[in-house]
């Protein structure tokens, strides 16, 4: 008897359509004509959708600086509290530990971030940014005035305001 080697099925390949600007009816006719059942009805639902839409604005505003939502995130803390812990800036987040220190490595790598011992605790680096990590962090909020007043514009000021105070609202649980 020959034993042959056990062999994995293939992964198969979904083909997935991106969404235009209007949304996945744009990108599709037929979408349109989907009932959304109980979907229409959830937060849930209508946060992430316009979670997905602002985050690709974003990474589209910023594809020149290189930079995810969550590393601008942290350049902008540790710039607002140079030689805070990064437990401290990984906390406000809301990131696990092994992912910030993931997400903290590409910074360090790339020089925008410089990591020392935090006073008083050897155990703890303390964070601040370089000089090049400051100039990113400027033009990528330069940037970044484009890419609010468009959200702004989709919903109006008053109703930012709204949103944002509502959101923070949900965020303290």
């Amino acid at each position: 008897m020959t034993i042959q080697p056990a062999t994995r099925p293939r992964a198969r390949r979904l083909s997935v359509k991106k969404a235009g600007p209007a949304g996945p009816s744009a990108a599709r006719p037929e979408a349109a004509r989907l009932d959304f059942a109980d979907l229409d009805d959830m937060l849930g639902y209508h946060l992430r959708r316009a979670q997905v839409a602002v985050f690709a604005d974003f990474m589209t505003t910023v594809a020149s600086c290189k930079l995810k939502p969550a590393e601008f995130s942290i350049l902008l803390l540790i710039q607002a509290n140079p030689g805070r812990k990064q437990a401290d800036i990984a906390a406000v987040l809301g990131i696990k530990r092994p992912n910030f220190v993931v997400v903290l490595a590409r910074l360090l790598k790339r020089g925008l971030v410089a990591q020392q011992q935090a006073e008083g605790d050897r155990r703890s680096s303390a964070l601040f940014l370089t000089e090049r990590g400051l100039a990113l962090l400027q033009r990528t909020r330069a940037l970044l005035d484009a890419h609010e007043a468009r959200v702004t514009q989709r919903i109006g000021a008053l109703d930012r305001g709204l949103l944002i105070d509502a959101l923070k609202s949900i965020a303290k649980g």
